[in-house]
């Protein structure tokens, strides 16, 4: 008992889920703080700093500005709707899978590994099955979940907002009148700043898909050399039967942007592909529109475009070790025999001590 009070003393106590570390915390104070920004330009209109002086040189009339005013189609909810919806729904969805998925191979992994139990439990011996349990990390515990949420809450309001500021104070400082321009307030043509924002949050998911589809694809053909190595020829016909996500013996961040759906579709690459960059089409639509409704120049969409995907990369490498992370875990045979081998080569050496001693006395 003092042995384990002392001990538990010495570790430190848990953190919380929504912050680690100081850092952490500094980092959501930054991040809330953007947004914040963000949301008063939008309700309250442009910050003193973003503001042009009076003495400003507006452009002169002219037949490039002739275009109608036709008012856009898209409202902000729908706007922040294609914006945010697809990246948080795409997580849900693939974490309510991997709940379900993870059940039933957690039970049936916890059956294999119960006779070896109850014979350790006879011989009156350590019980491992808890160690089994901790090791085998396939379960996707509540806490592991929430932190998961947590990373991407905070990786999208990151890309977010770091895109609307860039985009607002490019705004603030370059003079682009509008396709329908007619007075001060149409200036802030360059650039498109919808188009901007949809790109960053979907550009991040592409990332994030891709990621995860390349890392099927890489065990998927690891998993065929080895079988084809071991089983030698005519193996290939029981690879593609015996392949699951359960053969990438790793906890992956990357299985909460499909990684199992890509490990199901491994023959279907085209297909893979297709779904891996259905989100880009949502951006698309939008720059799309407002070139169709007179809103913005082709310069100013693609503009747009480029300082999404810039913020979006710039955010995929900031929380890469937290969105798409690998953990190393051992399979079943691995653990038995880390476990199981110290013990045999114990009962081993005390065999042979004992057997020298007796040739030794004899």
């Amino acid at each position: 008992r003092r042995t384990r009070t002392s001990t538990a003393s010495a570790w430190p106590k848990k953190n919380g889920v929504c912050w680690l570390s100081i850092g952490d915390l500094v980092e959501w104070i930054i991040i809330l703080l953007m947004t914040a920004v963000c949301i008063c330009n939008e309700i309250f209109g442009p910050l003193p700093f973003m503001l042009l002086p009076s003495d400003v040189r507006l452009p002169a009339s002219s037949d490039l500005y002739w275009y109608p005013y036709i008012p856009t189609s898209i409202s902000y909810r729908q706007w922040l709707s294609l914006t945010l919806l697809p990246m948080f729904t795409f997580v849900i969805v693939n974490i309510f899978a991997l709940k379900i998925i993870s059940f039933y191979r957690y039970i049936a992994d916890k059956a294999m590994l119960r006779d070896v139990e109850i014979n350790k439990n006879r011989r009156n011996q350590r019980n491992y099955l808890r160690v089994f349990d901790a090791l085998y990390d396939h379960k996707y515990e509540l806490r592991k979940v929430f932190s998961v949420l947590w990373t991407v809450c905070k990786a999208i309001l990151f890309a977010f907002s770091a895109t609307h500021l860039v985009c607002l104070i490019m705004n603030a400082f370059i003079i682009a009148p509008r396709p329908y321009f007619n007075s001060r307030a149409d200036i802030d043509s360059f650039p498109d700043i919808v188009a901007a924002d949809c790109m960053s949050v979907n550009f991040l998911l592409f990332l994030c898909m891709l990621s995860a589809f390349r890392c099927a694809q890489t065990a998927y053909s690891d998993f065929k050399y080895r079988a084809r190595v071991n089983g030698g020829p005519g193996s290939n016909v029981a690879v593609d039967a015996t392949f699951t996500l359960r053969s990438i013996h790793c906890y992956h961040g990357r299985a909460y942007f499909g990684l199992s759906l890509w490990c199901l579709m491994r023959d279907h690459k085209l297909a893979s592909m297709t779904l891996v960059c259905l989100p880009l089409s949502l951006p698309f639509y939008l720059g799309m529109l407002h070139l169709v409704e007179f809103q913005h120049f082709v310069i100013d969409v693609m503009s747009g475009y480029a300082v999404g995907i810039f913020c979006a990369a710039i955010t995929y490498m900031t929380y890469f070790d937290d969105l798409v992370h690998e953990i190393k875990i051992p399979t079943l045979s691995e653990m038995l025999y880390m476990y199981l081998a110290p013990r045999f080569k114990s009962s081993s050496s005390s065999s042979s001590s004992s057997s020298s001693s007796s040739s030794s006395s004899s």
